[in-house]
């Protein structure tokens, strides 16, 4: 090796044998993982009743061991700033991946939300005795 030989690599590809790549070069690697635009609101009809689908959270997918999660929200109108009427949590990692068949499927494994005013408050008993 001469002294005038740089002995730096982008990364892209493996070094010579022998020689480690360096970590600053690591994270520049052109196979990180990019979330893709994902279709943003799907309408489907489950039992002649349309029902709008959209992504209202999603987990994990960085890497192998987090599977990507989607909860997708089911309105049957169009999504608004309301909750939606059900809530399904699936694994994956795009609503446009999911064909219409497959969302008719997670629609009927869906949850309906509870009213917040059918659940007790978390103190309810407490407030209760002090009105009495």
């Amino acid at each position: 090796m001469t002294d005038k030989q740089d002995d730096r690599h982008d990364g892209s590809v493996p070094p010579p044998a022998g020689k480690p790549t360096p970590v600053r070069n690591l994270g520049s690697t052109g196979d990180s993982t990019q979330v893709q635009p994902d279709t943003d609101i799907v309408a489907i009809e489950v039992e002649g009743v349309s029902w709008t689908v959209r992504v209202q959270g999603r987990s994990g997918g960085s890497s192998p061991a987090k599977a990507p999660l989607l909860l997708l929200g089911f309105w049957k109108s169009a999504p608004s700033d309301a909750p939606p009427d059900r809530e399904a949590l699936i694994v994956g990692s795009s609503l446009a991946a999911l064909n219409p068949d497959e969302l008719v499927e997670v629609h009927a494994q869906s949850a309906g939300l509870a009213e917040r005013s059918s659940r007790p408050g978390f103190f309810a008993e407490i407030s209760g005795r002090r009105r009495s």
